[in-house]
């Protein structure tokens, strides 16, 4: 298995849900404001990919913008983007980690704002006969197959050559 940035956004006990965008979004009538203003339009999609997910924002796409935008206003879509924001959605990984048995390989950017590459590493480190390689991709953020597609398609292939 192949996994990418995988993280509870909890992971070790940390508590999203007390920073600040957590509070804001938590309250009733400013989160759909947020939503509407902060992800339902271009510009707030292109700056999102630009500002948080992507180590280098000259690698956001048209296509990418697109694709997220189109993601963002279909019917109800807020609903799980503000639950995400609120933190309704994290939980703490590392409690789960030696639960999992399936030959797995992690991709990290290195240059991850949600999660650290050090909060990845430990991760791993908490099942060490599963997960088989770590893998951190310099100059990424929390996407890097979308960011440096050829740098992850390229070791995909090499470990499923392994």
């Amino acid at each position: 298995m192949f996994l990418v940035s995988p993280s509870g956004y909890s992971d070790f006990g940390a508590d999203y849900t007390q920073g600040l965008a957590a509070q804001l979004v938590g309250t009733p009538g400013l989160d759909r404001l947020i939503y509407a203003v902060g992800a339902a339009n271009e510009l707030a999609v292109r700056n999102f990919l630009q500002q948080f997910l992507f180590a280098e924002r000259s690698r956001v796409t048209e296509e990418m913008v697109a694709a997220y935008l189109a993601s963002a206003q279909q019917l109800n879509a807020e609903y799980a983007a503000l639950a995400s924001l609120k933190g309704s959605l994290c939980f703490d990984l590392s409690l789960y980690m030696e639960q999992l048995k399936t030959p797995t390989v992690i991709f990290w950017g290195d240059q991850s704002r949600f999660s650290s590459l050090s909060t990845g590493i430990r991760l791993a480190n908490l099942n060490p006969e599963t997960v088989e390689a770590f893998c951190a991709i310099v100059g990424a953020g929390v996407l890097p197959h979308l960011e440096l597609p050829a740098t992850v398609i390229g070791l995909i292939q090499h470990y499923l050559g392994a």
